[in-house]
């Protein structure tokens, strides 16, 4: 479908016409959820954010319809805070974000899908159920896990 091709499948480098004709066309936003947090000292703290980009990058190259938000890159790594640099809000506030995120997505796209690693913000990714159809979740994408995507 690439909403009149060619371009950029990247949500933050179209115009808002363009973003309307992908929507229109049925377009499944991916939203990488990943955040700022230590994976050891060989690792950089973008490691849970880049998983999931590669994660939406990967589905939106096997499947035209696909558009990538732009990455959460804050996360609840309270666990994490004795590394420096580790960027935590916490997992209430996590949870509105995502939820309002949510929100505010469909109310352009009708499919979202989340991809995050499975160590982190798991639980925030469920709170999308509020949902009702049509809006809909497609699945949630997992680094290490098969992928519960399906078409919508």
């Amino acid at each position: 479908m690439r909403a009149d091709e060619p371009g950029s499948v990247w949500l933050a480098d179209l115009s808002w016409p363009d973003v309307g004709k992908w929507a229109q066309a049925g377009a499944v936003l991916a939203v990488p959820l990943g955040s700022t947090e230590e994976h050891g000292p060989h690792l950089p703290l973008s490691t849970d954010t880049d998983i999931a980009v590669v994660l939406c990058e990967r589905l939106a190259a096997v499947r035209e319809d696909v558009l990538i938000a732009p990455a959460l890159d804050y996360g609840s790594s309270g666990e994490h805070s004795a590394y420096p640099g580790t960027l935590s809000i916490g997992q209430a506030a996590l949870e509105m974000l995502v939820v309002e995120l949510g929100r505010s997505a469909t109310e352009t796209f009708e499919h979202l899908v989340g991809a995050d690693n499975p160590i982190g913000p798991v639980q925030a990714t469920s709170r999308y159920s509020w949902m009702s159809p049509p809006r809909t979740l497609v699945g949630r994408m997992q680094a290490g896990l098969e992928s519960t995507v399906t078409p919508p």
